[in-house]
């Protein structure tokens, strides 16, 4: 395969730079996606790798069930930490949202998916393999994908679209009680604001969750691994 072919005989000369830059993330992730289409059984199997090939790619991506799930799953987080019953605990289901929302985009799988597909087509994975170059790579990528929105079609939202794959989680999110629609997250997106997001370890990414109700929710995004999880 073609796209096979160039990945292999371009990837030893960035691991020779020995520095990972903006262009690779799109050269890797857009040959990765070649080879996701051409093995349509990878989209399954991999999905959140099929969702960062895709969002690098594009400016802002509405149709993907991967994105419909992470939407759902932390509007019902943020509806379990905005309408909290009499016997529950406000801080337990707040921590929950946030452990949901910051870990929504599943980074550490992501990996691990980029990792697979790339051994099974007889790829070097060095990218993957070391902290180093996969902090760079995850690093370079999130400010490619920043401010590129994850949303649920405005044509879904319009009530216009009710048939679609799309519209079966938004109806779901629909049916969440909070009477002013501020558990229902209709749009997500990577934040980078070098001057404000600072602490010791350099810039931090951000998760911007929007809901029905136009509230922003605003939650530190997770996913770097320790040197441990890089050692199998």
């Amino acid at each position: 395969m073609k796209a096979v072919r160039e990945l292999k005989r371009e990837l030893p000369s960035l691991y020779k730079r020995e520095q990972i830059e903006p262009r690779d993330i799109i050269f890797i992730l857009g040959k990765v996606r070649e080879i996701l289409e051409n093995k349509g059984e990878y989209k399954e199997e991999y999905p959140e790798l099929n969702l960062f090939c895709n969002w690098c790619l594009h400016t802002g991506l509405s149709r993907s069930k991967t994105i419909y799930r992470a939407l759902l799953n932390v509007s019902k987080a943020i509806s379990s930490a905005t309408n909290v019953p009499p016997d529950g605990n406000p801080q337990e289901l707040t921590n929950v949202f946030l452990d949901t929302g910051s870990n929504v985009l599943n980074i550490p799988r992501f990996r691990l998916g980029l990792k697979h597909v790339l051994n099974e087509q007889g790829i070097d994975t060095i990218i993957t393999d070391r902290k180093n170059w996969w902090d760079s790579f995850i690093k370079l990528l999130l400010h490619e994908i920043s401010e590129k929105p994850l949303e649920f079609p405005a044509d879904v939202i319009e009530g216009i679209d009710t048939k679609s794959q799309a519209y079966q989680f938004y109806k779901q999110v629909l049916e969440l009680p909070n009477a002013l629609n501020h558990d229902k997250i209709i749009c997500l997106r990577v934040m980078n604001d070098e001057g404000k997001f600072e602490n010791k370890n350099g810039s931090i990414f951000t998760l911007q969750f929007t809901t029905l109700s136009g509230v922003h929710f605003v939650v530190e995004l997770r996913g770097k691994e320790n040197e441990s999880a890089f050692s199998s």
